[in-house]
C-alpha cells in the first residue's frame, strides 16, 4: 500500500471526483456554513478545493412515531422483537422498537423489556439488531427504572419524531427519570437524552447515570481494546459499536467521552461518577444511538458532524487489487469490495500521557470499502495509522501513517495482493460424475476463518453452495479443513489443504461423495421456504434454488408472506430440473391482533382453475380472525391444496395460543374453534428446543381424532446457519425422479399423514408388515414392529424411542454411538433374520411412531451447525443434535375399525377420507 503524489492529470482527476462522490452521499459531508472557506483535498503536494454548491443532498420523508397495532407497520425489511402494542420510531434509514408498558392495575413490570429499546435496525438490512438498550441509574447492575408513561409525537414541519418515557428509580420513587428518543429525518437512529431529577427532601440513593446494553447475537467493539468477547474491560472511550453480519450499531456521547464497562455479552456505559443527588438536583446526559448496513466509520462520521466545535477532517481512499509483473512493476486490476479498513491513533491533540499510553496504536475504528473499492470516514484532527485488512488477501506492511487536518480531505491509496485460490470438484464416488454439493471451509489452528460473503448468498461466511460441483474459492493463506456434503443421504468427504501465498499455482482438490443409503419410494422436501420476497429473508430466488440443490432436497415449496413465488422457471433456466422440483405456496402471517394465525397453503400448482387463483377471500377471512372461513375460502379456490398450521404455539401470533392453548402445561383450548387444517408444524429450523412442545401439541390434536401430518421445515431466512433441509420431510412418491414428481400425489400423501421429519436419520418402519400411515387392527395385545434406521457418517444416533400416543413404550440405546454399516444402517447391526424385529405391548387404541435422536454431546457439526454467541447456549455446545420422527401407524385394539382416542368413548367427527380409508 502506498501514498501517491499524483503528478499526472489522470491521477489528479481521480482525486477530485472521489471526494465529490463522497460528499454527494449526504452522509459524510464536512459541514459548511455561509461564508466559510471550502475544505481542500490534499494528497502529497496537490491540493484541490471542493465547491459546496455542487453537493447534492438526499431527500428524506419525515420520521414517524406510533404504536404497533399491525406488525406490518414495521417496515418489511426487518425482523424485530417487536410485538402488538409496542412502539416504533422510524425514518427512511432506521427503525427503533420499544417494549410497551404494562396495562391495568397490578400488572408487574418487566424492567428489561417494558419501555426499553428492543431493536435498532437499519433500513436496508433484515437481521436482528441488539437485544436491549435501556437507561439505568445503577451501571453494570442493570435495570433500576420502572417506566410509568410512554408518549410519542410527530412534528412534520420540523422533521422530528420523539418517544418520551417517564418513570422512577425502583429504589426511591422520588428519583424521577425522563428519557427522550429524538429522531430527525436523516440520521439512522436517535439522539437519546436522559434527565435524572431528585424530588425528595434529603438525598437520593447513589446514582450512576448510565445505559445498560444486552448485545444478543451482536459482537461488540471498544476503541482502544478491539472486539470484546466475555472479558471484563473498563476504560474511557469515544464510542462503542457492535455488528451482526452486515448490521452495525454505534453508541456515542453527544460530546466528550464515556466510561465503558463490559461483561459477558453485556455492556454498561457510565456518563458521570456515581454520587447521590441533593433535593432538586438534576443530571442530564445525551448520546447518539445509530444503526446502519454500512460500517462504524460512516456512523461515527455522522456523530462528528453533529458535535459543536469538533475539529475533524475527512479520510478517503480506495483499495485495489494489484499484480506484480515480471519486470517488477505493478498493474492495477479490480477494486476490492468489503475490505476492512482499520484505523488507530498515533497522536491526538491534548492527549494526556495516560491516554497516549493506553490508546496509541490500539484499534480505534473500522471502515469498509464499497463495491467501487472506495472508503471514507471523518476523523478527529491528529495523526492516524491506517491499514487495509482484506479477509482473503495480503496487504503490504507497514501500515500508512497520515495526518488529518481540520476541514480538509486526505486521500490514501491501498494496493493488495491477488487472492489465493482453492479449486475444487465434487464427484459421486460410485459414478465419478460431478454432483451438486455444499463446501464448508474450517480454519485449522493458527488460521482465521474465511469470510466468503454475506449469510444470504451461495458464498456465505465459510460455506459455498455449488449447483454443478465445481468452483473456485478465494482464500487467504493458511491451513484449512475442507468438507464436502450433500444432505443426509451422503457421507461427507474431507481434505486438509495448505494455501500458500498468492501464486499462479492454486490448490486443487477432488472430493468424492459416497451415498450413505438409498430411499426408494420416498422423496425429500422442504416446505415453506422463503425468498427475498419475504420480509426478513435475504436470499434471491436463484440462490434459494442453488442452496436446495446443494443440500440434496428433491422438492421445495415456497412460502413467502403474501406472495406466490414460483421457482420452476429458475430451476429450468439453470438446468437443474434433474435435481429439483418446486411448487409455489402462500403464507399468511398473523400481523394483527384479530388475525387467525400463521398459515401456509401449498402446493398451489395443483389448483384446478383456468386462471391464477384469487386469494382475496382467504386474506379477508384470515385478517378477521375466522380460521374456518379462511380454510373454506381456500378450499373453494384450490380444494387440492394443503392447509398448514404454521408456528401454532408461537407467543401471541400462534393459532393454538390465540385459542387459549398453553404450551407450558398442554391441554387443548376449550370451546368452539376451527380444526379445519391438514398439517401442523412442530419443528422449525435450528430451533430444536421447540420440538417437544410442538410434538405434544400434535399428539393432543391426534387425541381428538384429527387426522394430521406433522411437519418440520427449515427457517430459511438466509443460507449460512439457516440451510435448506434442516429439518426436511420425506414423503412417499411413485417416482424418485425430481423432474417427474406429481405435486397432487405428494399433497395427498401429506394430507394422509404419511410424512417423516428428519435433520439426518432415515427411519424405515412397518407395523404388522403395514407401512406408516396405515390403520391396523390387532387385538392380541402386541404388535410386531420391523425397524431399521439409517444415517450418514456425520449423523450421530444414540437412542431410538418407540412411542404410543406420544409417550415412549420402548427405548433402545445404541452404545456404539450409531456407527453406520456399509449400507448406512445404524440399527440393527445384527444381520440375522430377526434383526430389528420388536414386539410392542398395546393395550388401547394407539398411535405408534418412532423418534430417533442423539444426545447433547453428539453434534452434527460441521455439516449442520448452529452458530450462536449466546453464552446461555455455550454450555450445550453450538451444534445440532440428530432428530427424526417417523410418520404414524394407527393401531385399532378394540376391533371397531377406527381410532378411539384414549379416554374418549365417542366416535370423533366425520373427516375427509374416512369412507375410502377408515383410519379414524
Amino acid at each position: 500500500m502506498t501514498g501517491h503524489s499524483f503528478t499526472n492529470p489522470q491521477a489528479l482527476r481521480w482525486r477530485v471526483f472521489l471526494p465529490l462522490a463522497l460528499f454527494a452521499l449526504g452522509n459524510l459531508a464536512v459541514p459548511f456554513t455561509a461564508g466559510a472557506k471550502p475544505p481542500e483535498v490534499r494528497q502529497g503536494t496537490s491540493t484541490v478545493k471542493i465547491d459546496p454548491s455542487a453537493i447534492a443532498q438526499p431527500d428524506f420523508s419525515p420520521p414517524r412515531a406510533a404504536a404497533i397495532d399491525d406488525l406490518q407497520q414495521v417496515p418489511p425489511e426487518y425482523w424485530t422483537h417487536a410485538s402488538f402494542g409496542d412502539r416504533l420510531l422510524a425514518n427512511d434509514r432506521a427503525v427503533l422498537t420499544f417494549g410497551k408498558l404494562p396495562e391495568g392495575e397490578g400488572t408487574e413490570a418487566n424492567l428489561y423489556r417494558d419501555g426499553a429499546l428492543l431493536d435498532l435496525l437499519p433500513r436496508l438490512s433484515s437481521p436482528e439488531g441488539l437485544q436491549v438498550f435501556l437507561p439505568t441509574t445503577n451501571g453494570m447492575a442493570g435495570a433500576t427504572i420502572e417506566w410509568e408513561t410512554m408518549e410519542s409525537s410527530e412534528s412534520p414541519d420540523e422533521n422530528l419524531a420523539t418517544i418520551v418515557l417517564t418513570g422512577h428509580d425502583t429504589r426511591d420513587e422520588n428519583l424521577r427519570v425522563r428519557t427522550e428518543y429524538r429522531m430527525n429525518e436523516s440520521m439512522p437512529g436517535a439522539l437519546v437524552t436522559t434527565t435524572l431529577t431528585y424530588e425528595g427532601d434529603e438525598q437520593s440513593p447513589i446514582v450512576t447515570p448510565s445505559d445498560y446494553i444486552l448485545w444478543g447475537a451482536m459482537q461488540y467493539f471498544v476503541p482502544g481494546i478491539g472486539w470484546i468477547g466475555n472479558s471484563s474491560v473498563t476504560l474511557q472511550a469515544d464510542f462503542v459499536f457492535a455488528k451482526y453480519h452486515d448490521t452495525w450499531v454505534l453508541i456515542a456521547p453527544s460530546e466528550g467521552t464515556f466510561e465503558v464497562r463490559t461483561g459477558q455479552r453485556r455492556t454498561a456505559i457510565l456518563y458521570d461518577q456515581p454520587a447521590a443527588l441533593e433535593s432538586g438536583e438534576t443530571r442530564i446526559y445525551s448520546r447518539w444511538v445509530l444503526t446502519g448496513a454500512s460500517d462504524p466509520a460512516t456512523l461515527y462520521s455522522l456523530v462528528l458532524k453533529e458535535r459543536e466545535g469538533a475539529d475533524f477532517g475527512a479520510l478517503v481512499g480506495r483499495v485495489i487489487e494489484r499484480e506484480q509483473l515480471a519486470d517488477g512493476s505493478l498493474l492495477d486490476k479490480s477494486p476490492v469490495d468489503d475490505c476492512m479498513i482499520r484505523i488507530s491513533p498515533l497522536q491526538l491533540p491534548n492527549w494526556s500521557p495516560e491516554e497516549k499510553a493506553r490508546i496509541q496504536n490500539r484499534p480505534y475504528l473500522l471502515g469498509m470499502t464499497k463495491p467501487s473499492g472506495q472508503f471514507e470516514a471523518l476523523l478527529p484532527v491528529g495523526e492516524w495509522r491506517v491499514l487495509a485488512a482484506p479477509s482473503n488477501r495480503l496487504a503490504p506492511k507497514p501500515t500508512t501513517a497520515t495526518r488529518i487536518t481540520k476541514d480538509k480531505v486526505t486521500g490514501l491509496d491501498f494496493g493488495v495482493s491477488m487472492t489465493s485460490q482453492f479449486i475444487y470438484q465434487v464427484v459421486d464416488a460410485d459414478t465419478g460424475e460431478r454432483i451438486p454439493a455444499k463446501i464448508t471451509v474450517e480454519p485449522l489452528r493458527g488460521t482465521t476463518s474465511p469470510e466468503l460473503g454475506p449469510p444470504g448468498t451461495t458464498e456465505a461466511q465459510n460455506v459455498v453452495f455449488s449447483a454443478n460441483g465445481a468452483g473456485i474459492i478465494d482464500l487467504p493463506p493458511g491451513n484449512y479443513r475442507v468438507i464436502a456434503s450433500r444432505g443426509p443421504e451422503y457421507n461427507i468427504a474431507e481434505e486438509r489443504i495448505q494455501v500458500a501465498k498468492p501464486t499462479l499455482e492454486p490448490v486443487y482438490s477432488v472430493l468424492k461423495l459416497k451415498r450413505a443409503f438409498e430411499t426408494p419410494g420416498w422423496i425429500s422436501a422442504d416446505v415453506g421456504l422463503m425468498t427475498s420476497a419475504t420480509a426478513g429473508s435475504r436470499v434471491s430466488p436463484r440462490d434459494r434454488v442453488v442452496s436446495a440443490v446443494a443440500e440434496g432436497v428433491d422438492w421445495i415449496v415456497t412460502g413467502d408472506y403474501g406472495e406466490v413465488t414460483k421457482l420452476s422457471g429458475d430451476i429450468e433456466a439453470m438446468g437443474l430440473d434433474a435435481y429439483l422440483s418446486a411448487s409455489p405456496g402462500l403464507r399468511i402471517p398473523a400481523t394483527t391482533r384479530e388475525a387467525a394465525g400463521d398459515f401456509l397453503f401449498f402446493p398451489l400448482d395443483v389448483c384446478s382453475v383456468g386462471a391464477e387463483p384469487d386469494f382475496t377471500g382467504v386474506f379477508e377471512a384470515a385478517n378477521e380472525g375466522d380460521a374456518e372461513a379462511m380454510a373454506q375460502a381456500l378450499r373453494a379456490v384450490c380444494p387440492e391444496a394443503v392447509v398448514m398450521l404454521n408456528r401454532p404455539i408461537w407467543p401471541e401470533t400462534g393459532f393454538l395460543v390465540r385459542q387459549g392453548y398453553d404450551p407450558d402445561t398442554g391441554g387443548l383450548p376449550e370451546g368452539d374453534w376451527s380444526r379445519d387444517f391438514d398439517v401442523i408444524q412442530i419443528w422449525e429450523g435450528k430451533r430444536q428446543a421447540i420440538y417437544p412442545a410442538g410434538y405434544r401439541a400434535y399428539h393432543e390434536l391426534l387425541g381428538e381424532g384429527l387426522r394430521l401430518a406433522a411437519i418440520g421445515n427449515s427457517a430459511s431466512m438466509g443460507t449460512w446457519n439457516q440451510e435448506v433441509g434442516y429439518p426436511r420431510i420425506y414423503i412417499p412418491s411413485s417416482t424418485d425422479d425430481p423432474a417427474e414428481l406429481n405435486p397432487a400425489e405428494l399433497a395427498e400423501a401429506i394430507k394422509r399423514g404419511k410424512v417423516m421429519i428428519t435433520n439426518g436419520p432415515f427411519i424405515k418402519v412397518t407395523v404388522n408388515d403395514q407401512p406408516v400411515g396405515s390403520l391396523i387392527t390387532d387385538q392380541d395385545g402386541f404388535v410386531d414392529v420391523d425397524l431399521e434406521v439409517f444415517a450418514a457418517n456425520w449423523v450421530p444416533v444414540t437412542s431410538i424411542s418407540i412411542n404410543l400416543n406420544g409417550q415412549f413404550a420402548r427405548r433402545i440405546i445404541l452404545p456404539q454411538g450409531g456407527e453406520p454399516d456399509d449400507m448406512g444402517r445404524v440399527f440393527p447391526h445384527d444381520k440375522g433374520e430377526d434383526a430389528g424385529k420388536l414386539k410392542i405391548r398395546v393395550s388401547e387404541d394407539s398411535i405408534l411412531d418412532v423418534v430417533v435422536s442423539s444426545d447433547v454431546s453428539a453434534k452434527q457439526d460441521p455439516v449442520n451447525p448452529y452458530i450462536t454467541p449466546d453464552p446461555a447456549m455455550a454450555s450445550r455446545g453450538s451444534g445440532q443434535t440428530s432428530l427424526a420422527i417417523s410418520a404414524p401407524v394407527i393401531i385399532d385394539v378394540d376391533g371397531n375399525g377406527i381410532y378411539d382416542p384414549p379416554a374418549k368413548a365417542a366416535k370423533p367427527q366425520q373427516l375427509p377420507y374416512e369412507e375410502d380409508d377408515p383410519i379414524f
